[in-house]
């Protein structure tokens, strides 16, 4: 398979998945998500993983939940639904411990992104996923995956494991758009390591903000995303950060996994706007 089939077998899952074609930008970051997740299904360890059609990771049952019992496990499931997958995970005391998963399988390659599509862009409120895809906006993907419990990833804070899969990201979407031809998306910045910086134009807001004129523009381009963000929800747009605004981005801060300090960051900036 080339890049190309590839990339025409990922358009063809959103459509199944979402019923309308995809911009340039959105079947972009998919493909990439699939040749970060799993070399777009070539890299699993077992020759059952690679025939899978399993673009990303999407897992099926444990062996437990399945009735079985061992191991040994069977390659595949006894249902015919889920491949073997067998890692270590760290251990406390600097050990590893087994742990064995059986991932989805699919019939064809559509029907395996089609589940992608699903998975990145519809299930689990990652509607934020995809509007920032369709921005090009990729480290508000990232951002926005990490926000709904799509990744975990690795680093010491979460704004570290959002930067290591950014950077992943842009390492599949350079080799995929090199190989298509295409144009990167407009990639979105970085946070800056400036005090204050952050990945939109917004400066770091927080209790007491919005005394200047320009600040409080800001403060009320925050209080209109609170509003939007929850149903039921009428902060005063007033562009004064208040204790009624701090209260509310401490619930939204709780709500998408964010440090809850009532400090409006790069990261709750990204998840607000993503």
């Amino acid at each position: 398979m080339t890049t190309q089939q590839d990339h025409e077998a990922i358009q063809s899952g959103f459509v199944a998945a979402l019923g309308r074609a995809a911009t340039d930008s959105e079947a972009l970051v998919l493909h990439a998500v699939a040749r970060y997740e799993t070399g777009f299904g070539r890299w699993w360890k077992s020759a059952a993983g690679k025939a899978s059609n399993n673009l990303g990771a999407i897992q099926y049952k444990t062996p437990k939940a399945l009735g079985l019992v061992g191991p040994p496990y069977p390659e595949v499931s006894p249902d015919g639904l889920g491949f073997l997958y067998q890692d270590t995970t760290p251990q406390p005391d600097g050990t590893s411990k087994k742990y064995y998963v059986y991932f989805r399988r699919y019939a064809s390659l559509p029907e395996g992104a089609k589940a992608l599509a699903r998975t990145v862009y519809v299930v689990n409120g990652r509607s934020k996923v995809l509007a920032a895809a369709s921005r090009g906006d990729v480290y508000g993907v990232s951002a926005a995956m990490h926000a709904t419990r799509y990744y975990e990833g690795w680093g010491a804070t979460v704004e570290k494991r959002i930067a290591n899969h950014h950077k992943a990201m842009l390492g599949a979407l350079r080799a995929i758009c090199g190989a298509l031809g295409k144009p990167l998306p407009s990639i979105g910045a970085m946070p800056s390591t400036e005090p204050g910086g952050d990945i939109t134009s917004h400066p770091t807001l927080r209790r007491g903000s919005g005394g200047p004129l320009n600040e409080r523009a800001h403060v009320k381009t925050l209080q209109q995303a609170l509003n939007s963000s929850k149903p039921g929800l009428a902060l005063i747009v007033d562009g004064r950060f208040g204790p009624a605004t701090e209260q509310a981005v401490r619930d939204f801060q709780s709500a998408y996994s964010l440090v809850v300090d009532g400090v409006v960051g790069p990261l709750t900036w990204g998840a607000l706007e993503a």
